[in-house]
């Protein structure tokens, strides 16, 4: 324990995503990106009802899939260019299949 560097620091849940504010982040982004379009269009209220609405439809649909159910969604189902800006450590989706 003399040389501190040389030890690993683990958050408290390993399998735990990036939480904002108490919320995982791929639950906050997209209805925060809703309520921010709509709230620059000054619909605040529109903005709001459909930003809980996303929010609320986002985590029904993680509740029994599990925390990393939308990223995974996102690397296969999103366009080549959209998936290698945002997993850019992992091949493209479209270049699923190495064997054969």
């Amino acid at each position: 324990m003399e040389n501190e560097q040389n030890f690993f620091k683990l958050p408290h849940y390993i399998d735990q995503g990036r939480i904002v504010m108490g919320m995982p982040l791929d639950v906050v982004l997209p209805a925060g990106i809703v309520f921010g379009l709509f709230a620059m269009a000054q619909y605040m209220m529109t903005g709001m009802a459909l930003a809980a609405l996303v929010f609320y439809a986002l985590r029904t649909l993680k509740q029994s899939k599990g925390d990393n159910f939308i990223p995974l969604i996102l690397y296969w189902y999103a366009p080549p260019t959209l998936s290698r800006a945002i997993f850019y450590h992992t091949p493209p989706a479209n270049q699923r299949y190495w064997l054969n």
